[in-house]
């Protein structure tokens, strides 16, 4: 919750740092799937952070990382991705 609070109070650079954090930590006794949706979602959640904060470049890999399967998984998190891929081979 902290890191959506840094988020929304524009404050992008500690809520990417705090999301990319919570992105390793997890729950004793966690299976696999509880693990990687986790990891994914927080990894997702510092993407958007940098993205807000204007880092493509920083958002892209975190986007990148989120993704476990090339064809399952979460779409928003490719979709993100495709637009930040697309919207920088279009800037000059």
């Amino acid at each position: 919750m902290e890191a959506q609070l840094l988020l929304e109070q524009n404050k992008t650079r500690e809520a990417a740092l705090l999301f990319d954090s919570l992105s390793c930590q997890h729950d004793f006794g966690d299976n696999t799937s509880e693990l990687a949706r986790g990891t994914v979602w927080m990894l997702a959640r510092a993407a958007g952070a940098r993205f807000a904060r204007g880092d493509d470049a920083g958002a892209i890999v975190e986007l990148k990382a989120a993704i476990y399967s090339t064809n399952i998984g979460f779409t928003r998190t490719n979709y993100e991705l495709g637009a930040r891929l697309h919207a920088t081979a279009a800037s000059p």
